[in-house]
């Protein structure tokens, strides 16, 4: 199971917020992708992998917002480490 938060609060896909999952050459690639972005999406965004109920991996990131910015997607990509 993949879980995104932001600011510890559990993030879902809807209208401008994409949440996606493949498998490249044995690796799972989770994305979080914003078609827009508003300032109350800033913040940290984590996410976690759970297998059999423990943490697996995690991966943080910021999202901030430059005005003036035209790009029209945006993306946090998890690069995924194993937790210990």
């Amino acid at each position: 199971m993949v879980r995104w938060t932001k600011n510890g609060q559990n993030v879902k896909q809807g209208r401008y917020v994409r949440l996606s999952q493949e498998l490249v050459a044995g690796v799972t690639k989770v994305s979080l992708k914003f078609d827009q972005v508003f300032p109350e999406d800033e913040g940290e965004y984590t996410c976690t992998v759970i297998r059999n109920g423990n943490v697996v991996a995690n991966s943080k990131g910021n999202l901030q917002i430059v005005p003036g910015n035209k790009s029209l997607l945006y993306s946090l990509l998890a690069l995924l480490s194993p937790t210990h």
